[in-house]
Protein backbone atom coordinates (compact mmCIF):
# COMPACT_ATOMS: atom_id res chain seq x y z
CA UNK A 1 0.00 0.00 0.00
CA UNK A 2 1.39 3.36 -0.99
CA UNK A 3 1.62 6.34 1.32
CA UNK A 4 -1.15 8.18 -0.54
CA UNK A 5 -3.45 5.15 -0.16
CA UNK A 6 -2.71 5.04 3.58
CA UNK A 7 -3.43 8.76 3.88
CA UNK A 8 -6.71 8.41 1.98
CA UNK A 9 -7.73 5.47 4.16
CA UNK A 10 -6.95 7.43 7.35
CA UNK A 11 -8.96 10.42 6.11
CA UNK A 12 -11.92 8.16 5.28
CA UNK A 13 -11.81 6.62 8.76
CA UNK A 14 -11.66 10.05 10.38
CA UNK A 15 -14.67 11.22 8.37
CA UNK A 16 -16.59 8.06 9.35
CA UNK A 17 -15.70 8.58 13.02
CA UNK A 18 -16.91 12.19 12.88
CA UNK A 19 -20.13 11.13 11.16
CA UNK A 20 -20.86 8.35 13.66
CA UNK A 21 -20.16 10.71 16.57
CA UNK A 22 -22.67 13.21 15.23
CA UNK A 23 -25.24 10.46 14.70
CA UNK A 24 -24.58 9.14 18.22
CA UNK A 25 -25.28 12.62 19.60
CA UNK A 26 -28.46 12.79 17.51
CA UNK A 27 -29.71 9.40 18.73
CA UNK A 28 -29.02 10.33 22.35
CA UNK A 29 -30.87 13.63 21.84
CA UNK A 30 -33.88 11.78 20.42
CA UNK A 31 -33.98 9.59 23.52
CA UNK A 32 -33.56 12.58 25.88
CA UNK A 33 -36.34 14.46 24.07
CA UNK A 34 -38.82 11.65 24.65
CA UNK A 35 -40.84 12.30 27.78
CA UNK A 36 -40.77 8.72 29.07
CA UNK A 37 -37.05 8.14 28.50
CA UNK A 38 -38.00 5.52 25.93
CA UNK A 39 -38.17 5.71 22.16
CA UNK A 40 -39.62 3.01 19.89
CA UNK A 41 -39.77 3.22 16.12
CA UNK A 42 -38.46 2.05 12.78
CA UNK A 43 -35.09 3.01 11.33
CA UNK A 44 -36.93 5.33 8.93
CA UNK A 45 -38.53 7.17 11.85
CA UNK A 46 -35.20 7.33 13.70
CA UNK A 47 -33.47 8.62 10.57
CA UNK A 48 -36.06 11.40 10.19
CA UNK A 49 -35.77 12.53 13.79
CA UNK A 50 -31.98 12.44 13.83
CA UNK A 51 -31.79 14.33 10.52
CA UNK A 52 -33.96 17.10 11.98
CA UNK A 53 -31.53 17.45 14.86
CA UNK A 54 -28.15 17.12 13.14
CA UNK A 55 -28.82 17.89 9.48
CA UNK A 56 -29.76 15.96 6.37
CA UNK A 57 -26.30 15.66 4.84
CA UNK A 58 -24.79 13.64 7.69
CA UNK A 59 -27.54 11.08 8.25
CA UNK A 60 -27.52 7.90 6.12
CA UNK A 61 -30.07 7.98 3.33
CA UNK A 62 -31.63 4.54 3.73
CA UNK A 63 -32.99 2.59 6.69
CA UNK A 64 -30.45 -0.19 6.03
CA UNK A 65 -27.56 2.27 6.16
CA UNK A 66 -29.01 3.78 9.34
CA UNK A 67 -29.15 0.31 10.92
CA UNK A 68 -25.51 -0.30 9.95
CA UNK A 69 -24.52 3.00 11.54
CA UNK A 70 -26.51 2.23 14.70
CA UNK A 71 -24.81 -1.18 14.87
CA UNK A 72 -21.44 0.56 14.62
CA UNK A 73 -22.21 2.85 17.57
CA UNK A 74 -24.19 0.32 19.61
CA UNK A 75 -21.58 -0.11 22.34
CA UNK A 76 -21.23 3.65 22.68
CA UNK A 77 -25.01 4.02 23.01
CA UNK A 78 -25.05 1.36 25.72
CA UNK A 79 -22.08 3.00 27.49
CA UNK A 80 -24.16 6.20 27.61
CA UNK A 81 -26.71 4.34 29.77
CA UNK A 82 -29.22 3.40 27.11
CA UNK A 83 -30.49 -0.13 26.55
CA UNK A 84 -31.20 -1.10 22.97
CA UNK A 85 -33.53 -3.78 21.67
CA UNK A 86 -34.19 -4.72 18.07
CA UNK A 87 -37.31 -6.66 17.17
CA UNK A 88 -40.27 -7.21 14.92
CA UNK A 89 -43.93 -6.51 15.45
CA UNK A 90 -46.28 -9.46 15.80
CA UNK A 91 -48.77 -8.34 13.17
CA UNK A 92 -48.80 -9.69 9.61
CA UNK A 93 -46.41 -6.94 8.42
CA UNK A 94 -43.64 -8.02 10.84
CA UNK A 95 -42.22 -4.47 10.84
CA UNK A 96 -38.70 -4.15 12.23
CA UNK A 97 -38.27 -1.74 15.12
CA UNK A 98 -35.68 -0.49 17.56
CA UNK A 99 -36.38 0.38 21.17
CA UNK A 100 -34.11 2.68 23.15
CA UNK A 101 -34.62 2.93 26.92
CA UNK A 102 -32.65 5.26 29.19
CA UNK A 103 -31.51 3.37 32.30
Amino acid sequence: MTQSQKTARTQTRTQMDERTSVILDGVLQVIRNSKSGEWVGTMTQLRRQVSRLVGQSIVPRSPAAMRTTVNRILSRIRNAGVSVKFGRTTDSMRTRYVKFTAR
